[in-house]
C-alpha cells in the first residue's frame, strides 16, 4: 500500500515539534493552538488522497497499522476503521487505572460495527469530510471524534473497530490532568445527539445519577447519615466486580484502587455535564 502524504500539524506547540518535524519530507503546518479540532481540520484541508489516517501525537501506532485497516474500505458503505488502544505508559499509576478499564470496555464490544472509534487512531474516507462537513471546532479538545461517528451513523454508513489491532497509546500521568480530561469529555457531551459512545456508558451514566442523588442527599437530608452513607456505599459496590476482574486479567493488585478514581470521575463528570449543560442552555 502506498501512503501518498504524511502531514504533521503543530498546534503551537512549545517544545521543538516544528524544528524536528521540518527534517523529514513531508509537509508541516504550523498554527496558532487552536485545540484538537481545529488542528484536525488543518490537515484535512490539505489532503489529497480518498482515504484520511489520523494519528495523534500520544499514540505509537505498529508495524502495518494502515495496511490492515484499509482492508476493510472493501466494503463502500464502512467510512471509518480505527484499531484499539493498549496502556503504553504503565509506570503511572494513574495511567493503568485509566488504560486498563477502557481496554476492558473494548472486551465488551461484540462484532466489528460500532458507533464509535477514537481519533487517536483511525482512518476516514475523505468522503466523510465532504459530505458531512469538517470536524465540529466548537468542541474544541474533547468529543470531537464522537461528534463525526455520531454524523457517519446517522448518514447510514458503518464503523469498524479492529480489535485486533492496538496502538500504544500514553495516557494522562497524574490524577489532575486525569480529572480535568474527564471533565472535558463530560462538559461536551451535552452537545452530542448521541452520548453512549461504548456498550459501558450507561453504567457510567448510572454512577453520575448516583453520585448526583448522593450529593442531594447530603445538601437536602442532614438529619441522617444513612442514606448519604449508603449511597456511597453503592458508588463502591458496583466497581468492584469489574475492578477484581481487571486486577486478575492484568494481575496487577494495584488496580484494587480503581473504585477511588471511578469515584473521582463521577464526581468531575456530573459537574462538568451540569455545566455543559447549563452553558448550551444559555446559548
Amino acid at each position: 500500500m502506498k501512503i501518498n502524504q504524511v502531514i504533521v500539524v503543530d498546534d503551537g506547540s512549545t517544545d521543538r515539534t516544528y524544528e524536528i518535524a521540518k527534517k523529514y519530507p513531508i509537509k508541516v503546518i504550523r498554527k496558532e493552538n487552536g485545540g484538537e479540532s481545529s488542528a484536525l481540520n488543518a490537515g484535512i484541508k490539505n489532503a489529497k488522497g480518498d482515504l484520511i489516517a489520523i494519528v495523534e501525537s500520544d499514540v505509537i501506532i505498529p508495524k502495518n497499522w494502515a495496511r490492515k485497516l484499509v482492508k476493510e474500505f472493501k466494503d463502500p458503505e464502512v467510512w471509518g476503521v480505527g484499531g484499539i488502544l493498549e496502556t503504553a505508559n504503565k509506570d503511572s499509576l494513574v495511567a493503568r487505572l485509566s488504560g486498563y478499564e477502557l481496554e476492558w470496555r473494548y472486551t465488551k464490544q461484540k462484532g466489528k460495527y460500532v458507533n464509535h472509534i477514537t481519533s487517536a487512531n483511525l482512518i476516514y474516507r475523505k468522503k466523510v469530510f465532504e459530505k458531512l462537513g469538517l470536524f465540529d471546532e466548537g468542541l474544541i479538545n474533547s468529543c470531537v471524534d464522537a461528534d463525526i461517528n455520531n454524523r457517519i451513523t446517522a448518514y447510514g454508513k458503518k464503523l469498524v473497530l479492529r480489535k485486533d489491532i492496538a496502538v500504544k497509546h500514553f495516557w494522562k500521568d497524574n490524577i489532575l490532568s486525569c480529572l480535568k480530561r474527564y471533565w472535558a469529555y463530560s462538559y461536551f457531551r451535552p452537545r452530542l445527539k448521541e452520548s453512549n459512545l461504548y456498550k459501558t456508558d450507561r453504567l457510567l451514566m448510572f454512577e453520575v445519577f448516583l453520585t448526583a442523588v448522593f450529593i442531594f442527599s447530603l445538601v437536602l437530608i442532614p438529619l441522617t447519615v444513612l442514606i448519604p452513607m449508603f449511597l456511597f456505599f453503592v458508588l463502591v459496590i458496583i466497581q468492584i466486580p469489574t475492578t477484581l476482574k481487571i486486577s486478575i486479567q492484568k494481575k496487577d493488585i494495584t488496580f484494587l484502587l480503581f473504585p477511588l478514581l471511578a469515584i473521582l470521575r463521577s464526581f468531575v463528570s456530573l459537574m462538568g455535564y451540569s455545566k455543559g449543560k447549563i452553558d448550551l442552555w444559555l446559548g
